[in-house]
């Protein structure tokens, strides 16, 4: 994953790119036997052109084909899963996203196979999203929670996916006005960032956040 941080308070529009960035570089290596080879190529077109009406309309085509001709759910139905989802975020319809994220979700959360485990990241990841947009900070807190929690207990705290999904945390904590808590994961956002490589835009961004919590912390 990149070096670039954004803590409590931002929303991670990065972190969401890269995991999904990551997911569309794996997609070239998926087996896709089920799928014609132009509706996975002008699919995929789309997401690399980022023409998400393109993405959805696509997307829904395809998961509708697989419905009635019975596909089985592989690596590649479940990227077209997400990506399709994503659209519908950046199409401002988190209703859908919501929907088809939390199939994908459920697909997902019983396969112990570390070949899912970024897609699934990837899906908590985007229902906290969908649900922050919809004002239900409450759930979208709860899926942060769920994802550092997968993340820690499947790969541990040493690396950038376990931060950079804690700074969705603080962010979700931030909504909520409980600010005492985000500081506390923006000074380990902090610490983690100083014991590792100088990512000084990382800092910065995170210093920016902490400041934000102390006032609002000492008002209390």
């Amino acid at each position: 994953m990149g070096g670039v941080y954004i803590g409590g308070g931002v929303k991670n529009y990065l972190h969401q790119f890269l995991i999904l960035f990551g997911l569309y570089i794996s997609s070239f290596n998926s087996g896709f036997t089920q799928i014609s080879i132009k509706d996975y190529d002008d699919f995929f077109d789309a997401v690399k052109n980022k023409n998400d009406s393109i993405i959805a309309r696509k997307g829904e085509y395809i998961l509708s084909e697989s419905k009635i001709k019975k596909y089985k759910v592989d690596s590649s139905l479940i990227e077209i899963r997400i990506f399709t989802a994503l659209s519908y975020y950046n199409l401002r319809n988190p209703k859908r996203s919501i929907e088809l994220n939390t199939e994908t979700y459920e697909l997902l959360k019983a396969s112990s196979d570390l070949v899912y485990f970024q897609k699934l990241i990837a899906c908590m990841h985007n229902l906290a999203l969908a649900e922050e947009m919809q004002e239900h900070y409450e759930k979208a807190l709860n899926w942060n929670l769920k994802s550092v929690s997968t993340i820690k207990n499947s790969i541990g705290t040493d690396n950038n996916l376990y931060i950079s999904e804690l700074s969705n945390l603080a962010s979700s904590y931030s909504d909520l006005y409980q600010d005492s808590v985000a500081l506390e994961i923006n000074l380990e956002i902090l610490n983690y960032l100083n014991l590792g490589e100088h990512d000084y835009k990382g800092i910065a961004k995170t210093l920016n956040n902490i400041s934000l919590n102390y006032p609002k912390k000492l008002c209390k």
